[in-house]
């Protein structure tokens, strides 16, 4: 990732072109400046208003930063980062984990198809939320509910029967997987909607760095806690992080978002 967003930096540099933009008008509107195209329109290229790169790594990241966590969604933004400090979802660590415990493959085969299944649900719970009661108060209930049924995950550990506490582990990740796509999608839309055109870059590049970075750490935790037996130290700091992220977007909501 690092490699390709220098090369993309130093591509944009070289390129003057890249820091305008065209914007086609048909033949006949205001036409105060451009040329015609091959399709008749009029090219008319416009001045970017974000700034171009300085050419210091430092200084650009710094300014990218400060544009993300001002903002009006940045706690959103934080928030659907945090939840990739999680390793309460069908990925290596739990997999390896769950295979730990005794689960045998056909099931786990079985339920990560329905975890999936659920997660498709969420695009379609999204879809009835988001046009009833908003995309704020959609991304409300999904991120609480990403919390709840992942506190079923977190409390499994504490079960002494072993199948008791694998079904409430499994359980609670497949249905979580609602909550965590409809959030994902709610905050995908409030940023498509409320970031300035000339500050998308930014606050996407930032986004996706913070995603990077806690799905990173995840795995810097599974290093760290890597017995079987220590499993229980990885779901209490992806728990940590899934209450924080739900604090995070409830404190957004609370403040007035839009609706």
């Amino acid at each position: 990732i690092l490699c390709e967003w220098i090369c993309s930096k130093q591509v944009y540099g070289m390129i003057p072109s890249l820091h305008t933009k065209q914007v086609s008008t048909p033949i006949g509107s205001d036409k105060s400046s451009g040329s015609t195209d091959s399709e008749g329109f009029y090219v008319v290229k416009e001045k970017s208003s974000a700034p171009a790169p300085s050419g210091g790594f430092f200084s650009d990241t710094a300014t990218s930063l400060k544009i993300f966590f001002t903002s009006e969604v940045a706690l959103p933004g934080f928030a659907l980062s945090l939840l990739y400090v999680n390793v309460m979802s069908y990925g290596s660590i739990m997999l390896a984990y769950v295979t730990w415990r005794g689960l045998s493959a056909p099931i786990i085969g079985l339920t990560r198809g329905i975890a999936s299944t659920i997660g498709l649900l969420g695009t379609v719970a999204f879809q009835f939320s988001s046009k009833r009661t908003g995309i704020d108060f959609t991304g409300f209930w999904s991120i609480v509910m990403q919390g709840v049924l992942l506190g079923v995950s977190y409390y499994s550990e504490f079960v002494d029967d072993d199948t008791e506490s694998l079904t409430m582990l499994i359980a609670g990740v497949c249905g979580s997987r609602i909550g965590l796509w409809a959030f994902d999608m709610s905050v995908s839309q409030q940023m498509q909607e409320r970031v300035p055109e000339s500050e998308r870059g930014a606050v996407g590049g930032i986004q996706t760095a913070l995603c990077s970075l806690f799905e990173m750490l995840s795995f810097v935790f599974g290093l760290v806690w890597s017995k079987p037996e220590e499993f229980k130290n990885l779901i209490t700091v992806s728990y940590a992080g899934q209450l924080l992220a739900v604090v995070c977007y409830c404190a957004y909501y609370c403040k007035g978002g839009k609706k």
